[in-house]
């Protein structure tokens, strides 16, 4: 080792001495143990945070890189898992690190601050889908990383990059994982679960899972027509759309609510288990048969957020407070509700709900009705 070199940074001599002892530790027969790898560790990390001159940090990065070429893969992925934590380690030795086979360079890739968006492009363009798929794991990295691993067309890298929550995803990387075979829909769904992800680009994966599993229940079943129609319809109501479309019913939606009327089997249990589901505009066509009001009364009252004309109506209705304090919940969304109801709420809410003059309520449905 180059000893002469740092003969004016007294300070580090004792620590070159001591690394020089570690290695010739380590190397000996039956020494390759985990207290003699911690030892070599943290005495390479000693020196790497000592005060020394630039020049002289620049042939220390020097030393040390060469030690973890010439290092065996346990060792180097002791120091790839100790440099991943230091923002001010040597931009060479982590590079070396963050080039080496993934079982070493995987922290690196994903946690080292030391590794900039250029470092990162020039990985991911001359090393292979395992390194790729760490780095789709980084908690910071900008806009062209994020595009350069998306363009890679590699599923995993894709998938992960969609689960990362620290990240915004860019328009031109979507457009690429857009482009990425999605069989099972893991990588849909993990994109529709994201905040950032435009509504358009929503719109066509829905789309896309809407045709998906038409085709598999058309595969799966004998339907005639109206049955197609049905399934048709019912997969649309899952798709976004602003809140006029979405919570207007369809013809079919309004017939089913018409049949479970006539058969009887139109009962507030049925319209929450409607809710549960999500199913926000057949319920608004469920409560219309239910409660004798035209399909736009009913979505007037929901959008507008109308609570109290709502409770008078239930009330008129006969529908139990407890069953009026589920509806209130599960129509929040569809009544624009940002309220974060807490359970004294709910009591209050159903005290009041009792307070309603039965009477006053039945007037207030027929001028509805009129």
């Amino acid at each position: 080792m180059r000893m002469a070199l740092f003969e004016k940074a007294g300070n580090i001599l004792p620590l070159l001495e001591r690394l020089e002892s570690c290695k010739d530790a380590y190397a000996a027969p039956n020494g390759r143990t985990v207290e003699n790898r911690v030892f070599l560790t943290e005495t390479l990390v000693d020196l790497l945070e000592i005060k020394i001159a630039e020049q002289e940090r620049e042939t220390l990065t020097d030393i040390l890189t060469q030690l973890v070429h010439e290092a065996e893969r346990d060792l180097r992925h002791a120091i790839a898992d100790r440099l991943s934590t230091m923002a001010d380690a040597p931009l060479q030795l982590v590079l070396a690190l963050a080039h080496d086979e993934i079982s070493v360079a995987d922290k690196i890739l994903r946690e080292s601050e030391a590794l900039g968006d250029i470092d990162l492009l020039y990985i991911i363009r001359s090393k292979s889908h395992t390194h790729w798929r760490s780095i789709a794991a980084r908690r910071k990295m900008g806009d062209r990383v994020v595009t350069e691993l998306a363009k890679t067309k590699d599923f995993p890298t894709a998938l992960q990059l969609s689960l990362n929550d620290a990240i915004v995803i860019p328009a031109e990387a979507l457009d690429h994982i857009e482009q990425i075979p999605d069989e099972e829909r893991e990588l849909g769904n993990a994109l529709l679960r994201r905040k950032d992800i435009p509504q358009e680009f929503s719109r066509r994966i829905y789309q896309k899972v809407g045709e998906r599993l038409e085709t598999a229940i058309s595969q799966m079943y004998v339907l005639n027509d109206s049955d197609k129609q049905a399934v048709h319809e019912t997969v649309l109501e899952f798709h976004p759309r602003d809140r006029l479309e979405l919570l207007m019913p369809s013809e079919a939606m309004i017939k089913t609510a018409e049949i479970f009327h006539q058969q009887g089997r139109l009962t507030v249990d049925l319209m929450l288990t409607t809710l549960n589901r999500g199913q926000s505009a057949s319920f608004i066509a469920q409560f219309a048969q239910f409660s004798g009001l035209k399909l736009r009364v009913v979505y007037d009252l929901l959008t507008s957020n109308k609570l109290s004309q709502f409770a008078s109506i239930c009330r008129a209705l006969n529908i139990g407070k407890v069953e009026y304090a589920k509806l209130v919940l599960l129509t929040k969304e569809a009544r624009n509700d940002l309220t974060d109801y807490t359970r004294n709420d709910f009591i209050v809410m159903k005290d009041r709900y009792e307070l309603i003059d039965r009477l006053e309520a039945d007037k207030f449905l027929k001028s509805l009705k009129a």
